[in-house]
C-alpha cells in the first residue's frame, strides 16, 4: 500500500511570480506619495513598529492579576492628586504618558466617539499637573 502524497502549494509556478509583479506595483505607489508628501518616513510603518516595540510590555502587563493595572494607576492619580509637588508632577506624568501611549496603540481601531474619549482622559490628566503645578 503506498501512502497518499500531500497536495501542492496549490499556486502554478508563474503565480508567484504574477504576486510578486503585483506587490512591486503596489509599493511603486508608495515612494512617489512619500515623496510629494516631503517626508521620507512612513507613517503606517512608524506606527507599526512602535507596536511591534510595545507588544512586549503589553504582553508582560497581560499577564499580570487583573487589576494590578488599574489599582496602580488609582494609586498614582491619588499621589498626583494629594502628595506633594515633587511626588505629585511624577506621579501624573506617568498616568498620562501610559494613557497616551495605550491611545496611540488603540487610535486606528477607534471610533470618533472612543478617541474623544481619550483625548478627553489625556487633557483632563495633563489639566491636573498644569493646576497642582500653579497650585
Amino acid at each position: 500500500m503506498s501512502t497518499p502524497r500531500p497536495p501542492r502549494g496549490g499556486k502554478r509556478p508563474d503565480s508567484a511570480h504574477s504576486g510578486s509583479a503585483r506587490s512591486g506595483s503596489a509599493r511603486s505607489g508608495n515612494p512617489a506619495k512619500r515623496a510629494s508628501s516631503g517626508s521620507s518616513a512612513d507613517p503606517g510603518r512608524n506606527r507599526s513598529a512602535f507596536a511591534q516595540h510595545s507588544a512586549s510590555i503589553l504582553a508582560r502587563l497581560t499577564q499580570l492579576p487583573r487589576y494590578t493595572v488599574p489599582g496602580i494607576v488609582l494609586a498614582l492619580m491619588l499621589v498626583g492628586l494629594t502628595a506633594p509637588l515633587g511626588y505629585a508632577l511624577p506621579a501624573l506624568a506617568l498616568v498620562a504618558a501610559l494613557v497616551a501611549w495605550l491611545a496611540y496603540l488603540s487610535w486606528p481601531a477607534l471610533d470618533p466617539r472612543g478617541r474623544m474619549v481619550r483625548t478627553i482622559m489625556i487633557a483632563l490628566i495633563v489639566g491636573a499637573v498644569v493646576a497642582r503645578a500653579l497650585a
